[in-house]
């Protein structure tokens, strides 16, 4: 008899991590996550970057807030992992030459 297919998920960058952590919510207890680099480590899987809040479509600011909400209470070693270090718009513009 075949069982139930098992989810594998290639990749443990921001998108694998995500949906591996959906997947578990959703009552998945058998996920496998496969990376080819070190885990936590500088060169390792990662996607630095910031989370932008605010955007023209209403479903994406929403996407972002819930991307937020859900990031920031994860740990490691009982330490934050989601670090909330902001940023900062410049708008600038060419001068007109005379």
């Amino acid at each position: 008899m075949v069982g139930r297919p098992r989810p594998v998920i290639h990749g443990a960058g921001i998108v694998g991590c995500a949906l591996a952590d959906e997947v578990t919510e959703r009552g998945r207890a058998d996920v496998t996550v496969v990376e080819q680099g070190p885990l936590h480590a500088t060169g390792g899987s990662h996607a630095p970057g910031p989370v932008f809040r605010i955007d023209p479509s209403k479903a994406m600011t929403e996407f972002a807030a819930y991307t937020v909400r859900e990031y920031g209470g994860l740990t490691l070693g009982g330490r934050p992992r989601f670090d909330r270090v902001g940023g900062l718009d410049v708008a600038t513009s060419r001068r007109a030459e005379a």
